[in-house]
């Protein structure tokens, strides 16, 4: 809540739940890497490689660009209208980007990087007193 006023800030309640989301244990952040690697490369094997190559024939390069990158946008279940260009303009670039390229690695790179960043950034810093899960014996108690 708000420091003085006790009403939540623009966007604080998203940022709460995004928070609350977030791997607390050491176990929880080795599984959250391994899945966001695993989802990181699903999606651009699927949405990227899989879509072109199979559309590609029938619809052409700009239809099979316009179709997978709708798909892959809408598929991030977006709320907001805002999240939704967001989301839109980066599938755009990065399907484009793969059919200029033909290579998916970098794009697998961003992909699973972008949460373990985003995953990282949401950890409290090791001095923080508050912080008890970061230490190994905080998630594997005696």
């Amino acid at each position: 809540m708000g420091a003085r006023t006790g009403k939540l800030r623009p966007g604080q309640r998203d940022a709460e739940a995004a928070a609350a989301m977030m791997p607390q244990t050491v176990s929880e952040r080795r599984l959250a890497v391994v899945a966001f690697v695993v989802i990181g490369v699903a999606w651009e094997v699927l949405y990227r490689g899989y879509l072109l190559w199979r559309l590609t024939p029938r619809l052409g390069l700009i239809g099979a660009i316009v179709v997978a990158a709708l798909a892959y946008g809408l598929a991030h279940g977006v709320k907001t209208a805002r999240q939704l260009g967001a989301s839109l303009a980066a599938a755009f670039v990065f399907t484009i980007a793969y059919a200029l390229t033909k290579s998916l690695w970098w794009l697998m790179i961003i992909h699973a990087g972008l949460p373990l960043l985003a995953m990282q950034a949401g950890r409290p810093s090791a001095g923080d007193p508050s912080s008890t899960t970061l230490s190994p014996e905080a998630s594997h108690p005696a």
